[in-house]
């Protein structure tokens, strides 16, 4: 897979929640499926809530509650097992973006994709 890592990502977190409410919080066996390419996934066991749309151009979303990361993946070019080219940006300690102060530092240095109270949420998807 040819990725390029800390890219440019055109989907905030903000799209990705508004699938996630457009679902009504009716799942079976721990996924929010909208149809078989495009899907939430809850795992508690792997510590894990990841939205997946595997259509021709696939984007991914992975909140890795273990690891303590939120990663972005969109992949550029028409997806062919593991030559498609993509995107990606992950954010590392994403449980200090809870707190205001820490936001408000990192969006001075980085592009945060995302706002405290968007990634709140999130956290109350994977519960």
């Amino acid at each position: 897979m040819n990725n390029t890592i800390g890219s440019t990502i055109s989907k905030p977190l903000s799209y990705y929640l508004e699938k996630f409410r457009s679902t009504n919080g009716k799942k079976f066996n721990g996924i929010y499926q909208f149809s078989h390419k495009e899907y939430i996934t809850v795992d508690c066991y792997s510590n894990k809530l990841m939205y997946v749309d595997d259509t021709e151009y696939c984007m991914k979303l992975s909140l890795d509650v273990e690891l303590d990361k939120l990663t972005f993946i969109e992949y550029t070019s028409k997806r062919t097992s593991f030559l498609g080219k993509c995107n990606r940006k992950v954010y590392k300690n994403i449980s200090m973006y809870l707190n205001e102060d820490y936001h408000f530092q990192q969006t001075t240095i980085e592009d945060v994709l995302f706002s405290t109270e968007e990634l709140k949420e999130l956290y109350h998807w994977y519960e």
